[in-house]
């Protein structure tokens, strides 16, 4: 399984690699900067989310303006956390614009408030045929269980073999070792996250409780020589885990 590394936007060097998430809400494309010019020229497998996850959805002619400017390869559709109705509706409304762009894979993002709605999301997700690939968030751990994703995917997974491409799992939860689990399972393809950055910058390693990603990370500032050491180990650790 592969992992994304989610920087902030003054340290684009720590995603380096060849799998990518890229966050449309940080992306302007008539304006310069660092994040967007690393994402322009960044080589590797470029997904673009649709900036939900953040409390910053973008609006569909946007994203599909950066998807461009970006050369992406993937695109995150809409979606509304933890309404698996109200994702299925902008999911299907979004069917429009996705067949301009038939050289893209889209990715449908999985919602429910219990195990139920998520399979009935899931199998709503496989009736529309431009959705290629499954996205599995990790606000779905807070609210069901620290063992949903990979339950669901586990138990679902010769269903959702026959029908997607592979599952992506949308940031990475409270349970730091999650992905030695996740990893084990055959359809999934990779992971996006910023815990092994944040959790560096407080000079915490992998092996610390868990912290909540601070207020201002994506504008964070000097981070000094120390705690990027710190970062690195973590980011190896983690796709370690991963693989």
């Amino acid at each position: 399984m592969q992992i994304a590394i989610i920087p902030p936007k003054a340290y684009t060097e720590m995603a380096a690699g060849d799998y990518h998430l890229i966050l449309p809400q940080l992306i302007e494309t008539k304006k310069r900067s660092a994040y967007r010019l690393f994402y322009k020229e960044v080589e590797g497998y470029k997904i673009l989310d649709n900036g939900a996850a953040e409390g910053a959805m973008v609006a569909p002619a946007h994203l599909m303006e950066v998807a461009r400017d970006l050369a992406v390869d993937e695109v995150v559709v809409p979606d509304i956390l933890g309404d698996a109705a109200m994702t299925y509706r902008l999911a299907r409304e979004f069917n429009n614009v996705a067949n301009s762009y038939d050289w893209l894979k889209f990715t449908g993002v999985v919602q429910g408030r219990d195990r139920a709605e998520i399979v009935q999301s899931i199998h709503l997700f496989m009736d529309l045929e431009y959705i290629s690939v499954l996205a599995v968030p990790r606000h779905l751990c807070q609210k069901v269980s620290k063992y949903v994703r990979y339950d669901i995917v586990n138990a679902l997974h010769d269903e959702l073999a026959e029908r997607f491409e592979a599952v992506h799992f949308l940031g990475s939860s409270s349970w730091i070792k999650e992905p030695v689990l996740l990893s084990d399972l055959p359809i999934a393809r990779g992971m996006d996250t910023s815990l092994p950055v944040y959790m560096g910058m407080s000079g915490k390693t992998l092996y610390d409780s868990w912290q909540p990603r601070p207020k201002g990370y994506f504008n964070s500032g000097h981070i000094g020589l120390a705690k990027e050491e710190i970062i690195y180990d973590n980011i190896r650790r983690y796709r370690d885990w991963a693989t």
